[in-house]
């Protein structure tokens, strides 16, 4: 009876194990895509944002301590004076899951004048990872997103779609 009770033993911990290591694998070798925002899906209303205010408007969707957030402050600055320089009516709104006070002095000790908009749970916008940035329609439309720390040719690629009238 012993036997069996070892062999039992020794066949659960053998199966514990295999799942545990296709876990593993299945994590860091083959991730799933941190873009989980559809183009044509609609974002919910949220409060402090007017889809309607501009034709188009740019969602970055951000948060305090997040180093790709903090590493890509001085591209936030440079299209928004990009956007301002060429008179685009494209809007930009930052977006926090932390409180508003907290959420504004991060951009105002950045540099950036952009408005902010902090409590808003990541996951109402479909956002799993940050920075993630949405271009949204006047009707709250996805138009196109971006997640993660950008390349400069993507960074190209979201300057050319906020400064596009």
């Amino acid at each position: 009876m012993a036997k069996k009770l070892e062999t039992a033993a020794n066949v659960v911990v053998i199966v514990v194990g295999l799942l545990v290591a296709v876990v593993l694998v299945r994590q860091y070798w083959f991730p799933r895509s941190a873009e989980t925002i559809r183009v044509g899906e609609r974002l919910p209303a949220l409060s402090g944002i007017d889809w309607g205010a501009h034709p188009k408007t740019l969602l970055l969707a951000l948060q305090e301590g997040c180093h790709f957030c903090e590493d890509s402050m001085p591209f936030y600055k440079h299209l928004d004076s990009i956007r301002i320089a060429r008179g685009s009516d494209c809007g930009i709104v930052a977006v926090f899951p932390n409180d508003p006070q907290s959420a504004s002095e991060v951009l105002q000790s950045n540099g950036l004048r952009l408005q902010a908009v902090g409590g808003i749970a990541l996951s109402q916008l479909s956002v799993s990872g940050t920075p993630t940035l949405i271009l949204v329609s006047q009707n709250g439309t996805v138009l196109k997103s971006w997640a993660g720390e950008l390349t400069a040719a993507q960074e190209s690629e979201v300057i050319a779609s906020v400064t596009k009238n």
